[in-house]
């Protein structure tokens, strides 16, 4: 990707997309993981 032919705000707007991206799929893998050891399938068997 060639950042030099997007402008500032491009740039910047695209870092704020980004990041509350990322936050919403950070959250709902901690719900996944959450839910992984409530059923103690980290331990090898099903809960």
């Amino acid at each position: 990707m060639d950042f030099k032919k997007i402008s500032n705000e491009e740039l910047n707007l695209r870092l704020e997309k980004l990041a509350r991206s990322e936050r919403k799929l950070t959250h709902v893998i901690l719900l996944h993981i959450n839910e992984v050891d409530s059923r103690d399938l980290h331990l090898g068997h099903p809960h």
